[in-house]
């Protein structure tokens, strides 16, 4: 499972590494011909948006990896060892169960906009819809493996 997660988020990361170009070059693109050109690009904001919303999901889903969501640093450390470890187990059983939830509310939600297209683009918005059913499924295979982890650790370290 190591392995499989390891290729996943490397990809998730190659995938984040192109959004954040198209975003600053898309918005660069934009900036240039609505003040210096007069001419605005029409497509830009929703490109913009679309890769925004990509990369805050899987972003996302990399920070379960990271172990970089929402969690009490001050009071994981004031715990013992013992019951910090379990909170970690807690903390991303509780992740990979409301990922669980995204994953089965987004793919409905793909489900139901289907023919929808883009506003400005000619492309599905199922393009858009899909990263939360993406990301949400990452999260719950970085989750498990963040918790089969743990539970080696045995509340040891």
């Amino acid at each position: 499972m190591k392995r499989i997660t390891k290729a996943v988020n490397r990809g998730i990361e190659a995938v984040l590494f192109c959004g954040m170009c198209v975003l600053i070059t898309v918005t660069f693109l934009q900036v240039l011909c609505r003040f210096v050109l007069k001419i605005p690009i029409s497509w830009s904001e929703e490109v913009a948006r679309i890769s925004f919303v990509w990369m805050i999901l899987l972003g996302s889903a990399l920070g379960v990896k990271e172990g970089s969501h929402l969690s009490l640093e001050i009071l994981m450390k004031a715990l013992p060892k013992r019951t910090a470890h379990y909170m970690k187990i807690l903390i991303n059983l509780a992740v990979v169960v409301i990922a669980g939830v995204i994953l089965w509310y987004g793919w409905n939600y793909v489900v139901r906009s289907v023919g929808k297209t883009a506003v400005t683009l000619p492309i599905p918005a199922n393009c858009v819809y899909i990263a939360a059913p993406i990301s949400a499924f990452v999260m719950i295979l970085n989750g498990l493996e963040n918790v089969v982890e743990e539970w080696k650790k045995g509340g040891s370290a």
